[in-house]
């Protein structure tokens, strides 16, 4: 069976109708979609559901940013989306995960991604 609640918690009844019996375990969990990070991306914690799927944004880490952070968390615990993070203006790569800031007398080229010495004028 499926519980929801809009006020933050439930509650559990058992009713005995005269027969004997004894609860010994009872496990209530629920699915949630993982923190996951995958480069510049962090995919937050989130809680499942109960039906279709929720809506929240991927996070870029500092000095990135993203066109289209939407994610979708589904009932199941999965995540669908591929939101893609670039490093802002004046940042570049490093290590595949770390935006960093250009220094002085640089700047950033979108086409590749390096600080490049700024040109003569």
């Amino acid at each position: 069976f499926t519980l929801s609640s809009s006020e933050g918690g439930f509650y559990l009844g058992f009713r005995d109708e005269g027969t004997c019996f004894q609860l010994e375990r009872l496990t209530v969990y629920r699915y949630r979609c993982p923190r996951q990070e995958n480069g510049l991306v962090t995919y937050p914690e989130t809680a499942s559901p109960v039906g279709d799927a929720v809506s929240t944004s991927a996070i870029c880490g500092a000095g990135a940013e993203s066109d289209n952070p939407a994610l979708q968390c589904f009932s199941n615990g999965s995540w669908s989306g591929n939101p893609i993070c670039k490093c802002s203006d004046a940042y570049e790569l490093r290590s595949g995960s770390t935006c960093v800031a250009c220094g002085a007398g640089m700047f950033h080229s979108v086409r590749d991604q390096v600080c490049k010495d700024c040109p003569a004028n």
